[in-house]
């Protein structure tokens, strides 16, 4: 919508200088008007565009408060994350147990186990878009209450 006010306030912006310009011409021609009225009506009548162009800008801004309004009210919409109260001092184990997670349109990862022991090294192996990255988002915490399955820190279930 704003490129449509945008662009509809040029374009009528352009119209109606060519109109003045050839009613106006064609009045000096035919001598009802003289080069001075002509100067002082075209000067009057750019006022006046430049006033009407105000409320096309009104337009325009209002559409892209619309917009703004929308992408904040998405924001309010999302769920609440929810944080837990237990803090580890130390973490010596992390297990996932049957864990999946999908994104909207595909599963990610399916009934993924595994065990991690404080002190070890390990290395997650898989082809590109495998889940690799998600399988750490996970342990890290980021998608707490989206996936499904168990992990457990130090034997307690993070969820």
């Amino acid at each position: 919508m704003n490129y449509l006010y945008s662009g509809l306030d040029g374009f009528v912006s352009t119209v109606a200088q060519i109109v003045l310009f050839v009613a106006g011409g064609l009045q000096v021609l035919n001598g009802n008007f003289t080069i001075g009225m002509f100067r002082i009506f075209s000067s009057y009548f750019g006022m006046m565009l430049g006033a009407s162009r105000y409320f096309f800008g009104i337009g325009a801004a209002y559409q892209n408060t619309l917009a703004a309004y929308d992408r904040i009210v998405e924001i309010f919409a999302q769920p609440v994350e929810t944080n837990g109260t237990t803090v580890f001092e130390d973490i010596g184990k992390i297990e996932l147990q049957n864990v999946s997670f999908s994104y909207p349109t595909k599963e990610v990862v399916r009934n993924f186990n595994a065990t991690f022991e404080k002190g070890n090294l390990y290395c997650i192996v898989g082809a590109n878009g495998a889940g690799k990255s998600t399988i750490i988002s996970l342990i890290l915490g980021m998608y707490v209450d989206e996936f499904r399955g168990r992990m457990l820190y130090n034997g307690m279930d993070i969820q």
